[in-house]
């Protein structure tokens, strides 16, 4: 094939799904037409060959419910999903005294720290960076303590990023993220609550999200280092209040 340079501009039409990305090379005009020589020094020639593109037409990330499998199931993960979307507005607004309070006063994460530790880890998150933004898709709802101990679980991928505002001696500002798991999915554990505030609180979370740990991480810009995040050792300053059923780190 032959890339031709030209001026005309060609309006493209397609689908982009959930963290797709397109690249597009702006210098060269994209391929139409193909030209080929076999063998015996034929010449071939007709139209580019267009790929059959699976992907659905429109794709709904959220909120979906993978595991909903009654009306009292859905009716208490659409109240979850509701108070998870006031969550992100919080982190979004940067407000960390706003964003605790969503954090159950028994919260104990699986890393063993509790609320306190929550509100100053996002203290230091919104004074280090600038223009939260929240990425998630629901990946898997569980319910076997509904009923007994008002507990719903969701696995959810999810980015919680920022931009750096301060990034000396490395100079630039970049955007980082939490968490920093490889598959990037959190098990929240959300109680339903008798006290003023959110109707439903996150009682813990599996992998703990805030870290501090990830957080530091980011702030000494290891990201392109030979230093890897481990995780964290398990502190025990808390101690759960409901037993949840093991869900294995991401």
């Amino acid at each position: 094939a032959v890339a031709a340079l030209g001026t005309p501009n060609t309006e493209l039409n397609g689908t982009v799904n959930y963290l797709d990305a397109l690249v597009f090379v702006a210098g060269e005009s994209p391929l139409r037409e193909v030209a080929a020589v076999s063998a015996r020094g034929e010449v071939l020639y007709g139209d580019l060959l267009q790929l059959e593109d699976h992907r659905p037409i429109s794709q709904l990330v959220w909120p979906t419910y993978p595991g909903v499998t009654s009306q009292t199931e859905l009716l208490a993960a659409q109240e979850v999903v509701r108070v998870w979307e006031q969550m992100r507005d919080a982190y979004q607004a940067a407000e960390w005294r706003n964003l605790t309070s969503f954090y159950h006063r028994d919260y104990c994460d699986s890393n063993g720290f509790d609320r306190n530790y929550v509100g100053r880890v996002w203290k230091f998150w919104f004074w280090r960076y600038r223009t939260p933004f929240v990425e998630m898709q629901a990946r898997q709802w569980r319910f076997e303590l509904l009923e007994g101990q008002g507990v719903v679980m969701l696995r959810v991928f999810t980015e919680w990023k920022a931009i750096a505002v301060w990034n000396e001696p490395w100079d630039g500002h970049g955007q980082d993220r939490l968490p920093r798991n490889p598959s990037q999915e959190v098990w929240f554990s959300f109680q339903r609550s008798t006290t003023p505030g959110p109707p439903w609180q996150v009682l813990s979370t599996s992998p703990a999200l805030p870290s501090l740990s990830e957080a530091l991480w980011n702030t000494r810009d290891l990201t392109f280092s030979n230093s890897t995040l481990e995780p964290d050792e398990p502190y025990d300053a808390c101690t759960p209040s409901v037993h949840l059923p093991p869900v294995g780190r991401s």
